[in-house]
């Protein structure tokens, strides 16, 4: 998300100054010394640190997600209604693209295609964020609101895709993201495609009880679902 204020450690400069360059110039093209430049020290003093580039890389970006975990779990924590979660979460994923297109470009576009991204603790983070996302799909299936003949990684999978191919222009610098028009529409298209149309034969009497029970089960996980 958007940066609050200036880091008073040295490895928070060093991760501050290689954001500023990679997003300016690209992973690949920038080196330690650049990095060392920019904050004012040897080259040296940079893996004091960090034990690699790479290292540092993955500093930036969990600078971006851990915060932006941290905020959706909030956000969701006391939204009952699942369809209404992954709206607030279709929300906060497009308003991270259009606060921060920088990092968001550099993790789409070269961070994911280095080797060993998806072992790393930053593609840990990443999967925390969406899981969200495969909860709300999981419960509204479990209530009978969404089909349950669909897998929820696959929906879940299409909404992210979507929103990082909507925001591309935004995060080449070409154009804005309309937070507001982008999540209605992709959640009308989304529910259009998976929302029941008819309670799947549930009676009523059994909706209530499966709505109970997932109210109570975020009453006692604090809205962990």
């Amino acid at each position: 998300m958007t940066r609050t204020s200036e880091p008073t450690s040295r490895a928070g400069q060093i991760i501050e100054a290689a954001r500023d360059l990679f997003a300016e110039a690209g992973y690949e093209a920038t080196g330690i010394t650049a990095i060392a430049r920019k904050v004012g020290v040897a080259d040296g003093a940079i893996y004091r640190h960090f034990e690699s580039k790479r290292d540092i890389l993955h500093g930036v970006i969990a600078g971006f997600y851990g915060p932006l975990v941290e905020s959706a779990t909030h956000i969701v924590r006391d939204i009952r209604d699942p369809t209404d979660r992954l709206r607030a979460l279709v929300r906060t994923n497009l308003t991270a693209f259009a606060q921060d297109p920088l990092v968001c470009r550099l993790i789409i576009a070269e961070a994911r295609i280095l080797d060993g991204y998806y072992e790393s603790s930053i593609a840990d983070l990443s999967r925390r964020y969406t899981a969200l996302a495969l909860d709300a799909i999981t419960d509204g299936i479990e209530l009978g609101l969404l089909r349950d003949d669909i897998a929820p990684t696959l929906v879940r999978d299409m909404l992210f895709g979507a929103m990082e191919h909507i925001a591309w222009g935004a995060l080449t610098g070409h154009g804005s993201i309309d937070i507001d028009g982008v999540t209605d529409s992709l959640m009308s298209l989304t529910l259009g495609g998976i929302a029941v149309a008819e309670p799947n034969g549930v009676a009523l009497g059994e909706q209530l009880d499966r709505l109970e029970t997932l109210v109570s089960r975020f009453e006692v996980t604090g809205g962990s679902a």
